[in-house]
């Protein structure tokens, strides 16, 4: 039997500051991840890993809680090279997305498992706020073992 790494988060999607297009940008992460494909190459980043949340009042508030998780085999002898390329998907994923936040946990039987955060730049977020808006392409991404 193989050892397994547990991958899974939240992206807290944006909204804007209020009025009627408040929750405008909603629809338009969505599509982003409708528009996913339906199968991947390992590692997977594919649209059955993505949940949305209902329209308001049903799963959604005032922030929209895009949530994620999959298990993968995972690998003994290159324990960085699986998540380096699974992030490197994912981050491909959240350059289309717009966001607030975003957080993954990563379990693992072996060393390297901890929490990722990723925090949009003021600029990205300056971008939101444009007509039309624009995805979140600039971040910073921390780690904290665990």
């Amino acid at each position: 039997m193989g050892h397994e790494v547990l991958m899974y988060g939240v992206i807290v999607g944006a909204h804007r500051r209020s009025g009627e297009d408040f929750r405008s940008l909603y629809p338009r992460n969505a599509k982003v991840i409708e528009s996913l494909p339906s199968d991947d190459d390992h590692p997977w980043v594919d649209r059955s890993i993505f949940a949305m949340p209902g329209d308001y009042p049903n799963g959604t508030y005032r922030s929209q809680a895009i949530h994620f998780g999959l298990t993968m085999k995972d690998d003994p002898y290159d324990l960085d090279a699986l998540i380096a390329e699974w992030l490197s998907k994912f981050e491909r994923v959240l350059s289309q997305l717009y966001w607030f936040s975003a957080t993954l946990h990563v379990v693992r039987d072996f060393p390297g498992g901890g929490t990722y955060q990723w925090s949009p730049t003021d600029e990205s977020l300056a971008g939101l706020l444009e007509d039309p808006p624009k995805p979140i392409s600039n971040w910073q991404r921390t780690f904290r073992p665990g």
